[in-house]
Parts: C-alpha cells; sequence; structure tokens
C-alpha cells in the first residue's frame, strides 16, 4: 500500500468518525438500544480500520527508512567505484609514460656506441653508465606501477561486483513496492 493509499484510507476513517459523531449528535436522547448497538459497532470497526492505517504508516515509513539507507550505501558505492577508476587511469598514464620514456632510453643506450664514435672511451662509458643508472631507475619505477595497477584493477574490478550486487538488489526492492 502506497503512503497515498495510506493517507486516503486515514482521511476517509477521519471523516466516518465525524460524520458519526455528527448522527450520534442528531439523533438526541431518543436512541434505542439496537441503534446505539449499531453505532457501537461501528466505532469498533473505525477503530480497527484506523489501527491498520497506523499499522501501514509505521511499516511504509519503516520501508521508506530502510530505502533511503540503501540508496546513500548505493550512492557511496558508485562513488568509490568511480575513484577507484580515475586512480586506476591514472597509475594506468603513468605507467604508459614510463614505458614509454623506458624504450627511448634503451633505445638511446643501443645506439650510443654509433653516436659517440671517435669520442675518448671515459666520455662513452660515462654517458653509458648515466644511461644505465636511468634506464634502472625507469625498470624500477615501471614494476612499482605494474603491481600497483594491478592491485587497482583487482579493487575496481571487486568493488564493481559489489555495485553490481547493490544494483539488483535495488532493482528487487523497486520492483517488490510496485
Amino acid at each position: 500500500m502506497t503512503l497515498v493509499e495510506t493517507s486516503s484510507r486515514a482521511l476517509i476513517a477521519g471523516a466516518a468518525v465525524i460524520c458519526l459523531g455528527v448522527g450520534l449528535s442528531a439523533q438526541g436522547h431518543d436512541e434505542t438500544a439496537s441503534s446505539v448497538a449499531a453505532l457501537s459497532a461501528e466505532v469498533r470497526e473505525l477503530r480497527a480500520e484506523i489501527r491498520g492505517l497506523r499499522e501501514d504508516l509505521d511499516r511504509t515509513t519503516a520501508a521508506a527508512r530502510q530505502t533511503q539507507l540503501f540508496v546513500v550505501r548505493w550512492s557511496e558505492q558508485q562513488e568509490r567505484v568511480a575513484t577507484l577508476d580515475r586512480q586506476h587511469a591514472s597509475v594506468a598514464d603513468a605507467l604508459a609514460r614510463v614505458v614509454s620514456d623506458r624504450s627511448a632510453t634503451q633505445t638511446r643506450l643501443s645506439e650510443m656506441d654509433r653516436d659517440f664514435a671517435g669520442a675518448p672511451a671515459q666520455v662513452l662509458d660515462a654517458a653509458r653508465g648515466q644511461l644505465q643508472s636511468v634506464l634502472a631507475q625507469q625498470l624500477a619505477s615501471e614494476q612499482q606501477l605494474i603491481a600497483q595497477e594491478s592491485d587497482l584493477a583487482r579493487s575496481l574490478a571487486a568493488e564493481q561486483d559489489r555495485l553490481a550486487d547493490l544494483d539488483r538488489r535495488l532493482d528487487q526492492m523497486a520492483g517488490a513496492a510496485r
């Protein structure tokens, strides 16, 4: 039962109680025992209806609170997935730059003998040592970024699974509300 239906039923029950009161006062003191018994039965029915409406309203309020909390949780999960996705993309970009730089360093290192032809051996060795040091740093950065990207990819997949589960549960709640 929706909140609108519950509110409508409450208004109808209230109107019936008012009409009953007006009817009682219009009848005055000439009421017979049977009419009092009939009115008493109607009052009991109205009270039962009002109790039912209160219970419906309590259930509807509790369901609304539960749904609201669920939607907040779902929204937070979406934000978590978006944050991990941005982090993963950032690490993937950094990894691509490091791989490109490492490749360029390896190319320069392999072409060093040709570029430094005729240079003294000390100059060639110093330049080669410098490039090998840069290459070692790039390889270390690359390995670190690969591990970081892998961790983020696993975390992202797990959080996306949680979000998909929340989506399914939200769909179920929406279906049950119809």
